[in-house]
């Protein structure tokens, strides 16, 4: 499903070992998500194997970069990358007030597009 501003992301990880690991200490994660591919100035980081990303944090029309890095205590890590784009999604207009003929010598009809919402807002 397309990510929509109004609602967390959560980016989830893992990394196991090889069958023929000599040794199988406890993992340790990183999480880096930037925008574009410039990890100089990461807009978050975590080191759980899931990373929320709050709601509103990520801009439509724009590509991110999410990097997950799993360490054992011996110093070996291994890394991955995911590149995405967020889509904007049409706003949805509605219009309230009821459906009905309307004559020359009728009350003002009165129509509400209140409901309308913007799904990437």
């Amino acid at each position: 499903p397309p990510y929509l501003r109004g609602r967390a992301l959560f980016l989830t990880g893992s990394a196991a070992y090889s069958a023929c690991a000599p040794s199988r200490t406890e993992l340790a994660f990183q999480w880096i998500l930037s925008e574009g591919g410039s990890f100089s100035s990461p807009l978050l980081t975590g080191s759980m194997p899931t990373l929320e990303v709050p709601r509103g944090t990520l801009s439509a029309g724009r590509t991110y970069t999410a990097r997950l890095i799993a360490a054992d205590r011996t110093g070996g890590a291994s890394s991955t990358d995911r590149t995405f784009t967020v889509s904007s999604t049409p706003p949805v207009a509605q219009i309230f007030g009821g459906n009905r003929t309307v004559s020359r010598g009728d009350a003002a009809l009165s129509l509400s597009a209140g409901g309308s919402y913007d799904q990437d807002a």
